[in-house]
Formats: C-alpha cells, structure tokens, sequence
C-alpha cells in the first residue's frame, strides 16, 4: 500500500541495493542463498519494518521504471510489488530473541543485514542488529526460524498480519463490541450469562465479558492464536471465567460450552469479514441450532448494506484501459473482455483503497445510504424471502458516476460501526466493495462514466437468498443497477446479467 498512500511513515536509512538480476544472462542459480550488508541509520528512532522494492531497466540505465513518487498513475502505484516485512532485533547468531525486542537507532550508526533470497529471489527475508565489525559483505547460514513462529501455515501468518493484528489494534471497534455486549446484557436482564465470542476481534469481546463476571468462551479459528489468547488470560487472572477454544464453531457442540448449556450471548463478526469461514451468515445457522437458547441474542444485533455513488477517474483505471488505447495502441479489447467478465454487475472488493489513507482522488457523488437492513437475531430462524426487487432513489449531485460503492455497517442500540475511522487498520480490514458504472449507448471497447445531475437517481437493488442464489457463498446476493445502465456482456457479445454476493 505504501505507494497509493498517505500514511506517515519516516525512512531511517537510504535504499542500498541488496540484489542485482540480469534477466538475460543469469540463471536461477546465479541468485545467492543470502548476503550479508552494512547499513546506516540516517536518523534516531525505531526501525519496524524494511521495505524492497525493484528498479526496472533497459539496457544502459537509461530508462527507470522505480518507485519515485508521482512515476505512475494509481493504477500502477497498487500494481507496484512491494515487500514489507516487520522487523525486530536479532541476536549475534542471527536469531529472534524469546520475545520480540524493538531495534531503535541513533544516527550514523551502522546495522548489519542479513538478506535471504527466497526460490531463487521470488521473495526476500531480512534481519537486522547492530554492527559489530567492519566487514562490508559476506554471507550467512540459514535463517533459523524463531519457535514462536514455526507452527502456523502460510495462510494462517497472512490472516494474522493482514486481519487479526489490525482488527487488534481498533480502539473504536473493541468500544463498540462493548457497548453492544452491555446492551444485550441490559436485554436479557438475568444473571449468570454465559457468552461464545466467535469474532475475530483479538478475544477482547470474551475477556472484556468475562471481566464482568459473564462465563465465557472465545473461540478463535488458530491453535497458535488460541495460545497467545489463553496467555492473555492467565496474565489478567481471568482463568475462571474465560476459556479459549480453538476451532470452527460449526463444528461445537453445547456440552463443550459452560456448565455444558448453551449460551446467551454470540459474538460474530461484521457481514462482508474477509476472514474465511468466519461471516456472520456462515455460521449463524449452527450456532442457533447447537450454540445459542432459543431466546439468546447475537452481537452485533443489526446490520445494513450502504451504497453510495462515486466519481473517481483514478479508480476507473483500476478497471478499464483509459480511452481504450495506449499511445496508437488500440487496447479497446481488454474493456470488451472486463465487460464479458462482469465488470458492470459484479462487486469487487476494493478494500483499502477506499480508506482514510488512500491517496487515491474521488468525490462521493451521494452519500453512503443504508438500502437494505439485516436483522442478526432473526437470521435463520425461518425461511428467508427467495428473491425481492427494491426500487430505490439515492440523493446525488452533478458529475460523473464511474463506481458504486456497496459496504456494510452494523448496528447495537443507539451506536453504529462502519468504514469510516482515522485508523488505518479499519481501511486495512473492513470491506468495501465497487461496481463499474457506464452510461448507455457507449463503445463495447470504452468504459465511459455515466453523467448525473443533482437531484434523485433511481437505483434498482435486487436480493437473492436461498434457492434463488447464483453462487453458494452464504448470506444474501445482490444485483444493483442505475437507471438506463447497459447490461453486461457475454462470451458471444450478448446482453447478460449477473449478481454479486457479500
């Protein structure tokens, strides 16, 4: 993210180059296992993280295609390959210490790195310490893996990093969850509440319950998370009344919960979570079958997908060849083919991009506008309607509409959590999603804006569950379309039709 950003970050050292590829002669081979560099610290303070990126050249230097700012478009700010690995301190013999030790620096002082070529290059680890010599290069053994980090897979590391340690971090977010387990406690009005926390919010929903003296269970999907969670336990003297379990909640039984009953209260995450397995419609229906009573309430209680208008020429290069040409290169193809593919029907999430942080340019044209209400605690319960068609009108003013933007918020007595925070985890971890818009009559091969006037613009939004779903994703499906839209384009070049799940 760091070139389509404006996120404040400080570089404490300039860019060396660790590794050099001459595609046309070396072979995999040629890359090195590791090398060892001297670095200085161009200023005091902490290093978290080291970032590679690549410069690209023809022959001679003469032209660079590298991450100076303002090179590219947006587009190719968020195609650029970044690497971001945090960093901590290493002792003598390259190892992480028991618990992670922050490496600050002073300026002008010289670190020793340790760089690893993954595959030949295809990905790159690096650990850092104070120099102890004056050596320039040199190479190293093998890494050895730290044991904390040795257990989880690869998708397991990516969740942690990209969701869990984010989600962990959202003040805001843990307020909600709060209040909202204050209310439904208020709701029932009884005693001795028992509570399963499925979220994926670091625990806290469970421990902060279980610090009112509500038993409860949290429930995380990871054995190594289960272990950082139950030592959070054993560190705030919560052993009495929290108990973690890893596992898949679909897969529970009421015996395992306490006093071997189900419980009063479940916490899930918001509808649309990226975390697998884990949405709120995936798992609502065993819980309410083995977990919760019959009269037990589910936190958060409401929930409702926005949507809202945007103009953004930026984001249009997301998905479309601009003017469908590059140069005298007629590129009008790849527009036909983002059409065949459903780029005017389909929501594609667009998460970070549309945060607080982004640098990209947009204007919403309406404001985010709830369009259709979810009610958690009835969820399940019965047969949901198969197939609704909604005719709405959404508030706009003068411009361009190249996107819809579609998210979901949620909702517990008087208090409200969505998209909109400061905090750039929140941008990192709540989804939102976007629809291409084109106005009628325009070029199969040019994706072309479509032009609206202040006023009120009819959107049509149609609600698929159950049997009369496209995909077997679980939740609702929605197909969303303005006034006088073309209909997307099939193999053959034919008018079609499909809808989008969240």
């Amino acid at each position: 993210m760091f070139g389509a950003t404006r996120t404040e970050f400080y570089k404490r050292s300039e860019r060396i180059c660790v590794l050099e590829v001459d595609l046309n002669r070396m072979s995999p081979d040629d890359v090195p296992k590791n090398r060892t560099f001297r670095i200085q610290a161009q200023a005091d303070g902490i290093i978290h993280a080291a970032l590679f990126d690549w410069d690209i050249w023809a022959e001679q230097k003469e032209e660079v295609l590298s991450t100076a700012p303002g090179s590219r478009n947006f587009a190719g700010d968020v195609a650029w390959g970044w690497l971001l690995q945090l960093q901590e301190l290493s002792d003598d013999d390259w190892h992480f210490h028991e618990t992670p030790k922050q490496l600050r620096v002073q300026a002008g002082q010289w670190l020793e790195m340790a760089v690893e070529f993954i595959a030949h290059g295809v990905s790159m680890s690096v650990r850092l310490r104070p120099s102890n010599s004056n050596s320039v290069d040199g190479t190293v053994a093998t890494f050895r893996s730290p044991s904390r980090i040795l257990q989880p897979t690869r998708i397991a590391v990516k969740e942690t990093n990209e969701f869990l340690l984010p989600v962990a971090g959202d003040i805001h977010r843990h307020d909600f969850y709060a209040a909202a387990i204050d209310h439904a406690v208020e709701t029932l009005g009884m005693h001795s509440l028992t509570l399963l926390d499925c979220s994926s919010n670091a625990g806290l929903p469970g421990f902060y319950a279980a610090s009112k003296g509500i038993r409860s269970v949290v429930m995380p999907r990871w054995n190594h998370v289960a272990e950082v969670l139950q030592q959070i336990v054993q560190e705030h003297g919560l052993n009495d009344t929290t108990e973690v379990v890893a596992g898949d909640p679909r897969e529970m039984f009421d015996i395992l919960l306490p006093q071997g009953k189900r419980v009063n209260i479940v916490v899930v995450d918001p509808p649309g979570t990226p975390m697998h397995g884990m949405s709120p419609f995936a798992i609502l229906p065993a819980i309410r079958k083995e977990l919760l009573q019959e009269d037990g309430l589910v936190v958060p209680s409401l929930a409702c997908l926005e949507v809202a208008l945007l103009e953004s020429e930026e984001l249009a290069h997301m998905f479309s060849i601009p003017k469908g040409r590059w140069g005298e290169v007629d590129l009008r193809e790849w527009n036909r083919e983002a059409r065949r593919q459903g780029v005017l029907s389909r929501l594609v999430p667009y998460t970070k991009w549309l945060g607080s942080q982004s640098s990209l340019r947009f204007r919403w044209l309406s404001s985010p506008q709830c369009v259709y209400d979810m009610d958690l605690n009835a969820y399940a319960r019965a047969p949901a309607t198969k197939e609704e068609t909604l005719d709405l009108e959404l508030p706009v003013l003068d411009g361009l509409v190249h996107a819809i933007v579609a998210r979901w918020a949620v909702f517990s007595g008087q208090n409200r959590l969505g998209a909109e925070s400061s905090y750039l985890g929140r941008d990192l971890t709540w989804p939102q999603y976007v629809q291409a818009v084109g106005k009628p009559g325009m070029d199969p091969g040019l994706l072309e804006p479509l032009p609206v006037q202040r006023g009120l613009e009819k959107l049509q939004l149609v609600v698929r569950q159950g049997a009369a779903k496209v995909t077997g994703a679980a939740g609702p499906e929605f197909t969303l379309r303005l006034r006088a839209e073309p209909e997307p384009l099939s193999e053959a070049g034919h008018r079609t039709s499909s809808s989008a799940e969240l």
